[in-house]
């Protein structure tokens, strides 16, 4: 899409350049449409002008020589399009041009440096890591550079454009990650991603839940489109794109936030999950006994996927698709801390919940001593969350998803530490 944005706004700048070459020509002759921004010989053009001396108009006969108009000082460059008669909104597209090609030297020597890659195996945002920090504060600098320029030349702010946010450098990203493809076919498959996602945007109802009618649109759509990409794209070029662009890739770096597959992994990943999405859907149907057909078959699949990945590690995976795990996943990435401390908060909820299903069962207990341990309970293991994110981090915590502490139990506790606990008591 901001490769057609760019494409349409190219043409209206060649569009405004030959207007002003015209205006030069008045119908007498032709013009070099790189005349007079940077390259190419000069352009003489014969021509009947209008010289402003001392506020009087004169008519003269002249040989203008371009290169007589065009200056690499800026303010004269402008002073010499007035002299001429030349129109303001001109002068700002030919000086606005004469800039952007000035500055975007610069911005591409910046980008050509930079190594890092887009690595598709990666789960949680990929696309973060194509982004580099320090060139997008240079690139940053660039742009405020040419802001001041703009204002010192007409006093007013720098005209919006593709150029005006930094970052893209970055959002070359999107280029990046079809970087295995031609450019002609990146652009034919850009083209085809716009216009499924503005299809599959109109099919997808404005209010409830999918229902079967909703996802049987969705998916004749996506055949649609795989049919649209597989006449573009060779098998292995199509192979190479899904691991990079598929819902069902797209969807598995998502839901796997603190599992990190190797390359080899994740590409196996995609097409066990293709293939029972292709099959079963991604969703458990509404129907009961497709349901259990749905059940049945993930079941088969996850035991393929312990088979690749082995036990550890398929705990690991397991427990990167539970939400619990998520949220703690992206509370300690905001404060800073290791993956580990999401890990051993996620193992704490489970100890704290399994301590309170026995308690619960346990009838050699009152029912006021019961209270009073899963009060405990409940504050031993804020404690131990707010040791391992922080006060901070904790209150964060409980206001995003730490529900089940309630479910420990629904008094909230005093977090300050006096003597031995009840829970010690117990041991």
């Amino acid at each position: 899409m901001k490769s057609r944005y760019l494409i349409i706004l190219s043409v209206g700048a060649n569009i405004a350049l030959l207007g002003y070459l015209g205006y030069l020509s008045l119908g007498q002759g032709s013009a070099d449409g790189e005349g007079g921004l940077g390259s190419g010989g000069a352009t003489v053009v014969t021509n009947v002008v209008t010289n402003f001396v001392s506020g009087t108009a004169q008519n003269a006969s002249l040989s203008l020589d371009w290169e007589t108009i065009r200056a690499k000082d800026l303010r004269e460059y402008i002073g010499n399009l007035r002299t001429i008669g030349c129109p303001e909104a001109t002068i700002r597209d030919i000086i606005a041009g004469r800039i952007r090609r000035r500055f975007a030297t610069q911005r591409r020597e910046l980008y050509q440096r930079r190594t890092n890659q887009f690595q598709f195996w990666k789960t949680g945002g990929p696309i973060a890591s194509l982004i580099d920090n320090e060139l997008v504060e240079k690139e940053r600098a660039l742009l405020a550079k040419k802001r001041r320029l703009w204002r010192r030349l007409f006093d007013e702010p720098y005209p919006i454009g593709p150029d005006w946010v930094v970052g893209l450098g970055g959002l070359g990203s999107y280029r990046r990650v079809l970087g295995f493809l031609s450019s002609d076919k990146r652009i034919r498959v850009m083209e085809i991603e716009e216009a499924f996602a503005l299809r599959e945007a109109k099919a997808v109802p404005r209010y409830g839940p999918l229902d079967r009618q909703d996802r049987r649109t969705l998916e004749a759509l996506r055949a649609e489109k795989e049919a649209a990409l597989k006449k573009v794209l060779t098998p292995e070029e199509k192979q190479a794109y899904d691991l990079r662009l598929s819902e069902t890739a797209t969807r598995l770096r998502r839901e796997l936030i603190g599992f990190q597959p190797t390359k080899e992994e994740f590409t196996q990943l995609v097409r066990m999950h293709r293939d029972f999405q292709k099959e079963h859907g991604w969703l458990p149907p509404t129907d009961s006994d497709e349901r259990k057909a749905w059940k049945e078959a993930r079941a088969k699949i996850d035991k393929a996927i312990g088979s690749l990945l082995g036990e550890d590690r398929y705990g690991e995976y397991r427990r990167a698709q539970d939400e619990a795990y998520q949220v703690l996943a992206k509370i300690a990435d905001r404060q800073g801390l290791e993956k580990k401390v999401a890990t051993e908060v996620y193992e704490m909820k489970q100890i704290a919940e399994n301590q309170v299903a026995s308690l619960r069962t346990n009838r050699l207990i009152s029912a006021e001593r019961r209270e009073e341990a899963l009060n405990e309970i409940r504050a031993e293991t804020e404690r131990s969350i707010a040791d391992l994110l922080g006060t901070n981090g904790l209150k964060t915590y409980k206001s995003l998803g730490a529900g089940w502490l309630t479910n420990l139990s629904p008094e909230e506790p005093n977090l300050d530490r006096s003597g031995p606990t009840i829970i010690e008591s117990f041991q």
